[in-house]
């Protein structure tokens, strides 16, 4: 909003002057009046604007929750489902594994037994599909510890280089001075393999977005207090991040790949849901990464626009 600057005129003269000045006093009345009347409309007006933006605050706050309550309850939901189609699937499929492996091994037929061996692969495929969606309807508690969030990172950039097409000139991790310790370490208490699962999906995601125009993967690390973050602009604080809040370490992925559409954006932590080609993905990955983080009492957030790239922000509590 435009501020807006209220001004006002003030007629004063010293005490021994004021019969002589009666006259002109008397004339400057209707003026006052006008000015006092247009001062207290400004006052009022500027109160109104100032009320407006707080409730306009206070409801955004509130869709933000509101939001937040609805994923949660929609990821309980479907996890739910999905842990019991695994367990309703999981007998069949085990059987047509081991008969099919079975009817292979004896079969004379060439033809029948290739034909058997890819049953038996189809049904083990499905099995580990299973075993996937299992995982994402009850992931394991976190056995937290501390640990070198930096090291961490620098293994998944190795592990991203190692099983893409990208080049080590394309994926760099920057860690800024204020997010190590007198040791040079990130340290954060949670569980590093669920943590190392989480970025190496985020680094998975970045290096497709990539793939095509060549672009590069940038992973920032910082510390952000509680402090910091109450005096952001709304846009840009964690919610429900106060001063109390204890520092964060802030991991940001930032691809220069295609980027998403906001219809895109919005869905990209609902299950199953992937804007890729069918077959590449279950959309399962940013799902899980969701609820691994906010079980470690951690935010993830995504910005992206179309031609410009995205940038995940991982926020998680400092040991």
């Amino acid at each position: 909003h435009q501020r807006r600057a209220v001004g006002g005129v003030v007629f004063c003269s010293p005490r021994n002057e004021a019969a002589e000045l009666g006259a002109e006093q008397g004339e400057l009345q209707p003026f006052l009046a006008s000015l006092g009347l247009a001062v207290g409309r400004a006052n009022a007006y500027a109160a109104s604007q100032r009320l407006s933006e707080d409730l306009a605050e206070s409801n955004r706050r509130l869709q933000q929750a509101q939001a937040k309550l609805l994923r949660s309850r929609a990821l309980s939901m479907i996890a739910e489902m999905a842990a019991g189609a695994g367990h309703e699937l999981n007998t069949p499929l085990t059987v047509i594994s081991g008969r099919a492996q079975m009817l292979a091994s004896a079969a004379d037929d060439e033809k029948l037994r290739r034909d058997l061996e890819l049953i038996r692969d189809k049904a083990h495929e499905c099995s580990r599909i299973v075993t996937e969606l299992m995982d994402f309807a009850k992931p394991a508690q976190p056995q937290r510890a501390p640990f070198d969030l930096a090291a961490l990172l620098l293994a998944a950039r190795e592990r991203c280089i190692s099983q893409t097409e990208l080049s080590p000139d394309q994926v760099a991790v920057l860690i800024s001075d204020t997010a190590r310790d007198e040791t040079g370490k990130v340290i954060v208490f949670g569980d590093e393999q669920q943590c190392a699962g989480v970025f190496d999906e985020l680094l998975r995601n970045a290096a497709d977005a990539v793939a095509e125009n060549r672009g590069t993967i940038t992973v920032r690390v910082g510390r952000q207090s509680g402090d910091d973050l109450a005096g952001l602009p709304p846009a840009d604080r964690i919610p429900g991040a106060d001063a109390s809040e204890p520092d964060w370490v802030v991991v940001s992925v930032r691809d220069t790949g295609r980027g998403m559409a906001p219809d895109v954006l919005e869905r990209v932590f609902d299950p199953f849901f992937s804007h890729r080609s069918a077959g590449r993905r279950r959309g399962l990955g940013l799902p899980r990464a969701y609820r691994i983080i906010e079980a470690h009492g951690g935010r993830i957030q995504i910005e992206s626009r179309v031609g410009e790239g995205a940038t995940v922000h991982v926020f998680l509590p400092a040991a």
